[in-house]
């Protein structure tokens, strides 16, 4: 006698091929979800690039930063040095040179920064009193990495290199005298420069000084 069938059984029986065809068809979405090795590697191929480029731009970022932060020092000094001779403070070592004689005699004059390129010092700050110039330091307010690119007159439109400037600082009610090599005046207007760059020239600072008194800096183009 037949065993009779039961609706559980023919659950069974029927669901089974509906069962196949299922795991058959995610076998094939599965397939179709993996990366082949071509792939891959071009994965890490593209991962490799930015990661150059990411890392070129950090290191642009790091020289470009050490200028801007060089000329940041330079006008910091600069105008150290400008306050000093306003206040007509000397002596600010207090090594005694500009204090020796009695005043009159040993008043205070100027502050002076001689930035000169081709000098084996080519950066030289003097104070100067009626008897007694004294050379106050030789020590470039930048790092070794920094490179001093050039000095010169700017009259606002156009730059006019020299071999050396001299930045006068004088006491209150006195502009500051401007000078090129030997003593020569710098033209009615014009300011003075001090040209900062690495060591590739992929980033450069001037450092303006005008017969106002006013110091500034400015990225070049």
């Amino acid at each position: 006698m037949p065993t009779p069938k039961t609706a559980n059984s023919e659950l069974r029986i029927k669901n089974f091929p509906l069962k196949n065809s299922i795991f058959k068809r995610s076998s094939k979405i599965a397939g179709k979800e993996g990366f082949t090795l071509i792939e891959l590697l071009i994965v890490v191929a593209i991962i490799g690039i930015l990661s150059t480029i990411v890392l070129a731009n950090y290191n642009s970022f790091g020289t470009r930063q050490q200028v801007k932060n060089a000329a940041g020092q330079l006008k910091s000094e600069l105008r150290k040095y400008q306050n000093l001779a306003i206040s007509g403070q000397k002596d600010p070592d207090q090594s005694g040179d500009c204090t020796a004689t009695p005043p009159p005699d040993n008043t205070l004059r100027f502050y002076a920064v001689v930035v000169d390129p081709s000098s084996p010092t080519p950066y030289s700050v003097f104070l100067d009193c009626t008897l007694v110039p004294k050379i106050l330091t030789d020590d470039p307010p930048w790092s070794e990495n920094i490179v001093l690119a050039g000095v010169g007159h700017y009259d606002g439109t156009s730059y006019s290199p020299q071999t050396s400037v001299d930045i006068e600082f004088r006491p209150l009610n006195a502009d500051v005298n401007l000078e090129s090599p030997d003593g020569t005046s710098v033209p009615v207007g014009s300011s003075v420069y001090i040209r900062l760059t690495n060591n590739d020239n992929s980033t450069t600072y001037n450092v303006f000084v005008t017969s106002s008194g006013e110091i500034y800096d400015e990225r070049q183009p």
